[in-house]
């Protein structure tokens, strides 16, 4: 019978797990290139390269699915002011900047569960944690802290399969994914983080004038 499944707030003692699960979603993508247990804790506290965007966040949130003793995935929650410490295109926005979970079981172990069930539960906590925090507007990502990842990269098929999962008429109605009237449901935060209508990312000048005193 699998282990339970928990979820729960990060804790330091997850850093070298999560580690191991963010490189591997790294490597996917740029092979050859990992991050440092440094790099991501780092980047669950504050984003120093991101320094005209980061200060405009108001809340930081990292939750995993433990099952069994193992991380079997873990999500990294946004939420951005929604007054004007905030750039206006970010006001009131909360985000799942990145969410990440072990593709796969190897065949034949029963103490490696498979992570689907732990990755589902875990996103139904994330957009509950949204719900908690009232915002008005959702978005996603996949900005793992290691160059050229982002979006939702192909190579994350397992990924874009529990964003998918979402599109069942039971999880609409409970998290008020489509609204009437509105083209911000799943099926358009899939296309967005798949760039086939790529979300709006904005240059330096751009930013910066969203910094000037009016």
């Amino acid at each position: 019978m699998p282990s339970p499944i928990q979820i729960r707030p990060f804790r330091r003692g997850d850093r070298d797990q999560l580690t191991q699960l963010v490189n591997a979603h790294v490597t996917a993508v740029v092979p050859g290139v990992s991050v440092s247990v440094h790099t991501v804790l780092s980047q669950l506290e504050r984003q120093p390269g991101e320094f005209i965007t980061d200060p405009w966040v108001s809340d930081r949130a990292t939750l995993v699915a433990e099952q069994g003793g193992r991380v079997q995935a873990a999500a990294h929650l946004l939420r951005y002011y929604a007054d004007e410490r905030a750039g206006e295109h970010y006001r009131d926005l909360g985000e799942l900047r990145w969410f990440v979970f072990w593709p796969e079981a190897p065949s034949g172990n029963p103490w490696w569960p498979d992570a689907g069930p732990a990755a589902d539960a875990l996103m139904d906590r994330c957009l509950a944690q949204l719900d908690q925090w009232g915002v008005s507007r959702r978005g996603a990502d996949g900005d793992l802290p290691a160059p050229g990842v982002y979006g939702l990269p192909v190579q994350w098929p397992h990924v874009r399969a529990a964003y998918e999962r979402l599109k069942d008429l039971d999880a609409r109605v409970r998290h008020r994914l489509f609204e009437q009237g509105k083209r911000d449901g799943i099926e358009e935060l899939i296309e967005e983080m798949a760039c086939r209508s790529p979300r709006r990312r904005y240059g330096l000048q751009a930013l910066l004038q969203m910094q000037r005193p009016r």
